[in-house]
């Protein structure tokens, strides 16, 4: 029988809480939130950049003229300066009834939008397709009903190729009258996405696709002539060629297996060159991208051809999104080594730009508030050039949202949830900033034919053990032959390496020292000049100059200096404090909640979390310490206790009826 149980309404109605009035989510300019003062950067394959993904969300249309200046400025100060924009041709199409008839207000909204940010100094990087209905008109009106398959159909059907060239042609060959320039000439065009998630390993074994299995069998004809041939060298009984069906959800090498990674593998390249030809002939000479999903062996080797590596990488992601009955694994991505920024690692070709474009450790996950340290920490160590949280929106500007779908959390809605938006302010500052080191040894991983299809049957990935070499130094692979950038200290052959290796639980220090990872224990610590920040399951956790001496609750606890100067001698700091926080009313069929009963509703209720801190600073004399605002307003003093150079406080994330729900607190001289 199904157990219902209800999230306790812990602090129910305090959360945001002046709260009958919806409160502003907006950074107050000059407050301890307000990252705008972070380098302007122009875009090009040495910047390092914070991206917002979906940056004013994909329920709704494009942004008003004034609504887009504000996103835009909020942006800015969140600390972004790069947005990627995903289900473009979606929102052209809302209310569209014949194929390509785009919303000509919304594509003015678009170009406005683009314009705005370009004008603040973020960047941006496109889709070519991202919608399995392009730009079709005979979807309904709702158009995220898969009504059509283009990123299957773009393998085999030359019209949904031509459908694909025509969209991007249209759509970003377009030009602006606010820049007077091609969308795809702009130069805070960063990349393009040729197709999200438009591999075809993840197609196939997504749902059956009776095209592609005969586009397979005229595969094999020409290359082993006969069903007896092909299964003499699967080393299976005879089986006719026209009754030879794409494996589904098959996991291990075998003959059979490399034969279709082989074909997925040359299908790709195809389509690459294609979809690659027609872009330049627009025009285009930025980066160019595709195939970013998905770690098994083949994916990663057809990566090696792009401009541009980008993969999506997730922690303990939804089985199906809110309905009911979705669920999730409710683990900590720290006992599992961090597998997620491990494969990652493994993904990231040496020599070439990185990106990582999706990401999240999403609600309801209760050990979220690990992924901003994790992914910002660690993407920093291995100087990755694109770091982008998955959202549906990466700020909101008040706690009323755009409708009731904006005020609760959902997975992948980072704007409304103050555990995803605490982690993002600590990336800012640990990726974009720079306060993580990279790596002082770089490792290259030399992939070969051989070894991909020949043992891994294309199908299999990295061994566990290799791709933890992340956790130490710099990691990456390379193919066989390929030159070396300077940077690579040593190389390891995959083929050399013993598969038995796993990730023991153990202890990982990053070669640079800053970063120390716990299996055992479940924590995480960052430890630099500028930043001292640790994601722990129990307390007490001590560092250099910040120690976490009780906690009422598994958290994430920061601190960061703010005025250019090391901790030691800062005197403005900001404290962060996440634990985990729930709509009212969240509902789960199971006692571990990891079984999703009901959403729940409004507002958002952010968990109590009570933490002791003491902080080890020179200056500790001369400061005081405030509650603020998710908008960056101080709000309570707080008493502070003075010993020497050491001062205690306890840090409370929500409390009393007086006390405004935050994760962010201030430390300063005034």
């Amino acid at each position: 029988m199904l157990m219902l149980k209800m999230v306790p309404a812990i602090a129910l109605a305090i959360f945001l809480a002046h709260v009958a009035n919806a409160e502003s989510l907006k950074i107050r300019p000059g407050s301890a939130l307000d990252f705008s003062g972070l380098p302007d950067q122009a875009p090009t394959t040495n910047t390092k950049f914070f991206c917002a993904s979906q940056p004013f969300g994909v329920d709704r249309g494009f942004p008003s003229h004034a609504e887009a200046d504000e996103y835009a400025e909020q942006l800015r100060m969140h600390g972004y300066n790069l947005a990627r924009f995903h289900f473009v041709e979606l929102l052209l199409m809302q209310g569209a009834h014949g194929d390509f008839d785009f919303n000509a207000e919304q594509v003015d909204r678009f170009h406005y939008f683009l314009h705005a940010l370009s004008q603040r100094g973020i960047g941006w990087i496109f889709d070519g397709l991202t919608s399995w209905n392009g730009a079709l008109g005979d979807v309904g009106p709702n158009r995220w009903r898969r009504a059509h398959n283009l990123k299957a159909e773009l393998y085999y059907d030359p019209a949904a190729f031509k459908h694909w060239a025509r969209l991007v042609t249209e759509i970003y060959g377009a030009r602006s009258k606010y820049s007077g320039k091609r969308l795809i000439d702009d130069p805070a065009l960063y990349a393009m996405v040729l197709v999200n998630e438009g591999g075809l390993n993840p197609l196939v074994n997504e749902q059956p696709l009776p095209a592609m299995d005969a586009e397979f069998r005229k595969w094999l004809t020409a290359r082993q002539g006969s069903g007896a041939k092909t299964a003499t060298a699967w080393g299976r009984d005879t089986e006719p060629l026209e009754q030879v069906q794409l494996p589904r959800r098959e996991w291990k090498a075998s003959p059979r297996m490399a034969d279709v990674q082989r074909f997925y593998a040359e299908r790709e390249a195809d389509l690459y060159q294609r979809m690659a030809a027609h872009l330049r002939g627009m025009g285009y000479r930025g980066l160019l991208t595709a195939y970013d999903n998905w770690y098994t062996l083949q994916d990663i080797a057809t990566r090696r051809q792009l401009p541009l590596v980008a993969v999506h990488s997730y922690h303990d992601h939804p089985s199906d999104f809110t309905r009911r009955g979705s669920t999730i694994q409710q683990s900590s991505s720290l006992q599992g080594g961090l597998a997620y920024v491990r494969d990652a690692a493994s993904s990231r070709y040496w020599g070439k730009p990185f990106a990582l474009t999706e990401y999240d450790q999403p609600f309801w996950n209760k050990w979220r508030f690990e992924s901003g340290l994790a992914m910002g920490a660690y993407a920093a160590f291995q100087q990755w050039d694109v770091l982008c949280r998955h959202t549906n929106g990466p700020i909101e500007f008040s706690t009323s949202g755009v409708g009731q779908w904006r005020q609760v959390i959902q997975p992948f809605a980072a704007g409304i949830d103050p555990v995803a938006r605490a982690g993002e302010t600590l990336a800012a500052l640990l990726f974009r900033r720079g306060d993580v080191q990279p790596a002082k040894e770089r490792v290259a991983v030399v992939l070969d034919d051989e070894y991909v299809y020949g043992r891994k049957g294309g199908i299999e990935h990295l061994p566990p053990g290799l791709t933890a070499l992340a956790l130490t130094q710099g990691l990456g692979v390379t193919w066989a032959g390929a030159p070396l950038p300077p940077q690579v200290s040593r190389t390891i052959k995959a083929s050399s390496w013993q598969d038995s290796a796993s990730v023991a639980s153990a202890h990982y220090t990053s070669d640079t020292g800053e970063i120390q990872l716990d299996t055992r224990e479940n924590w995480l610590k960052v430890i630099t000049p500028r930043t001292e920040a640790v994601a722990f399951a129990a307390a007490p956790q001590g560092l250099t100059r910040l120690t976490v001496a009780a906690s009422s609750a598994p958290a994430l606890v920061a601190v960061s200096a703010l005025d250019g100067q090391a901790l030691e001698g800062s005197t403005r700091m900001l404290l962060i404090v996440a634990g985990d926080a729930r709509n009212t009313g969240m509902q789960f069929l199971d006692p571990a909640e990891r079984v999703l009963g009901n959403l729940g509703r409004p507002p958002v209720v952010l968990q109590p979390v009570s933490t002791t801190v003491r902080l080890r600073l020179p200056l500790a004399g001369r400061l005081k310490a405030w509650r603020l605002a998710l908008n960056g307003d101080r709000l309570q003093e707080l008493p502070l206790t003075r010993n020497g150079q050491e001062l205690t406080l306890v840090l409370q994330t929500s409390g009393g009826k007086d006390m405004t729900p935050t994760t962010f607190f201030e430390l300063a001289e005034r």
